[in-house]
């Protein structure tokens, strides 16, 4: 009896729990991972108790207030998507000899979640990754790790962390925890498909992928195509056809809709994010344009560890509100694309290259500016005339 497809958010812990591996996390007909109970299962009902979306989950907070914050070290602060936060609290950890678990992605096109132990396997974690990634085994990873005594990091989406805390089922002084605000997990297919049709035009093979490149500013991101010929390819995020589909929530996995971690009570010591909304007219010992991370700690636990960066960060106190002002998701889901189920349809019988052009590839330059002064009846006259 695991939880329903319409709230499943492919945290994996029901897999990882089962004693026996009758549960397997396979790709739906959209691409989702979602659990399959094999004819092996002993009816233990462990996955049933450790599915978040079956019992309630851990939730803490709200934190009484936001912190900006900015590493000191250009280089780490370069590297990142926003100021650094992630790779100031994993180096922290790295020095005490412990382990960091995050997303990395593949020659641009597999999302999974892998254990780092020194500074260069940790490298590939940086940066956003907008896909959903597999846990794969990580949780029971983390636990071996904790019960003998080795510091942790755990990084991912809420919903990934409110299943690795009720996967352990009890709390580890030397565990922290990192949820990140998440505007919704997109299908891996449609990535993976992306990134084959962008091969299949180019005639050459993708390397690498960075969907939030900062070499053109923080605020204005770029997706940055790597290719094996050593060349690259940057545009503007949303006006490339994988960018424009992700913020139309278009191939979001259905439960992000009614994503219940979307708001301030957070299931992970610490939230991080871009600061988006914050004041403008706030002086700064620093560029903004260089990056600034949103981290809110949402316990004792995740506020000891921001004070432990003290000497390697900036930071700056803020009101709770205008980092939700600035995040939409820290109150509430992305509004589901009312196209969602025709997209997927025509990905299924038509393949993207099709999806592509009827979904994600805005109309001729003429066609919307027309579109913005034109009444519903003239544009039901035009139709007609059309055709």
């Amino acid at each position: 009896h695991l939880c329903t497809p319409a709230v499943c958010t492919g945290c994996a812990a029901c897999a990882q729990i089962c004693p026996v591996g009758a549960i397997t996390m396979e790709e739906d007909h959209e691409g989702f991972l979602r659990p399959v109970v094999r004819e092996n299962c002993i009816l233990c009902r462990k996955c049933e108790g450790v599915c978040p979306q079956l019992a309630v989950g851990s939730r803490q907070g709200p934190a009484a207030e936001a912190q900006a914050l900015w590493a000191l070290d250009d280089t780490v602060r370069a590297a990142s998507t926003s100021g650094g936060a992630f790779s100031l609290l994993a180096r922290q950890v790295l020095d005490q000899g412990g382990a960091v678990f995050g997303a990395v992605l593949e020659e641009g096109r597999t999302a999974r979640h892998v254990c780092a132990r020194t500074w260069e396997q940790l490298a590939p974690m940086r940066g956003s990754k907008y896909v959903q990634s597999a846990i794969g085994d990580t949780f029971r990873q983390a636990k071996t790790l904790l019960d003998q005594g080795v510091h942790v990091l755990f990084t991912g989406t809420a919903c990934q962390i409110d299943g690795l805390n009720r996967y352990l089922g009890r709390s580890y002084d030397h565990l922290l925890t990192c949820d990140l605000v998440c505007h919704g997990v997109p299908s891996p297919a449609v990535l993976r498909d992306f990134v084959e049709e962008t091969e299949r035009r180019e005639k050459k093979r993708i390397t690498a992928l960075s969907f939030r490149d900062k070499s053109h500013g923080w605020g204005k991101a770029h997706l940055t195509l790597t290719f094996a010929d050593g060349t690259q390819h940057s545009a503007p995020l949303y006006e490339t056809t994988f960018g424009r589909g992700f913020g139309m929530g278009i191939f979001l996995r259905p439960c992000c809709a009614k994503c219940p971690y979307t708001d301030v009570q957070r299931p992970a010591d610490l939230t991080l994010g871009d600061f988006w909304g914050l004041d403008a007219k706030l002086e700064l010992p620093t560029r903004r344009e260089a990056g600034i991370s949103l981290v809110l700690a949402n316990n004792p636990k995740g506020k000891a560890a921001l004070r432990m960066l003290e000497d390697r960060a900036g930071q700056v106190q803020r009101p709770l509100a205008e980092a939700v002002a600035g995040n939409p998701r820290l109150a509430s889901p992305s509004a589901p694309s009312p196209k969602r189920a025709a997209f997927f349809a025509t990905l299924r019988t038509q393949g993207y290259a099709a999806a592509e052009q009827q979904f994600l590839t805005p109309p001729p330059l003429p066609y919307r500016a027309a579109s913005k002064v034109l009444t519903p009846g003239m544009k039901d006259v035009l139709r007609k005339i059309l055709k």
